[in-house]
């Protein structure tokens, strides 16, 4: 078999350079085309995975991270352990009602909210509130691993809100600091530029 000559070599490789190039361009302008919107809060880019995690909703239904799938979901862990009504529960309905102006977008997201230390009065609060809103419970062992594996520890105390996408993945986590009218905002952002 003959060998290459000098001239066909130095095509093939500014054949394969042009078409890296191409790749490489194009590759890039997608990217830049899918523009992240500022927000408030943090934004998780790329989304990650949602930490696998074992609780049961208020109706002792069980509910793992299968269940975040085909909607968006708010999830509020609460560390601080507060009498109820908690702040941060509060915060978390704050939230749901300034969605009140967008119904679909309401009704397309679920509400979750897990404190550190359960309380009776979660299972009448939330089941009468709304039919998107979840309040979540487990044995002391599983919300201890849902804390450490959301990586929210008592010693921040700080409640601290997710936003998980319909495919189960992180997109933004919001601090105590953002208020609730800019929560609403930056989830209409960030869900309207992730369809």
């Amino acid at each position: 078999m003959r060998r290459p000559s000098n001239r066909q070599r130095r095509f093939v490789i500014l054949t394969l350079a042009l078409l890296t190039f191409a790749l490489a361009y194009y590759a890039g302008f997608t990217q830049k085309s899918r523009e992240i919107p500022d927000i408030q809060g943090v934004s998780i880019v790329p989304p990650t995975p949602a930490p696998p995690f074992v609780l049961q909703d208020h109706t002792g239904a069980d509910y793992d991270e299968q269940r975040l799938l085909d909607h968006w979901s708010l999830l509020m862990l609460d560390p601080s352990g507060q009498s109820q009504p908690a702040p941060a529960f509060n915060r978390l309905m704050k939230v749901h009602n300034r969605l009140a102006s967008h119904p679909e977008l309401q009704q397309q997201t679920h509400f979750l909210y897990l404190p550190k230390f359960s309380a009776a009065s979660l299972e009448s609060s939330t089941s009468y509130l709304s039919g998107n809103l979840f309040g979540l419970q487990g044995s002391a062992e599983q919300i201890d691993e849902t804390f450490l594996s959301f990586a929210v520890t008592e010693e921040t105390g700080q409640p601290t809100l997710y936003l998980i996408g319909p495919q189960g993945n992180l997109h933004a986590l919001f601090t105590e600091a953002v208020d609730a009218a800019t929560i609403a905002r930056d989830l209409i952002k960030l869900i309207h530029s992730n369809p």
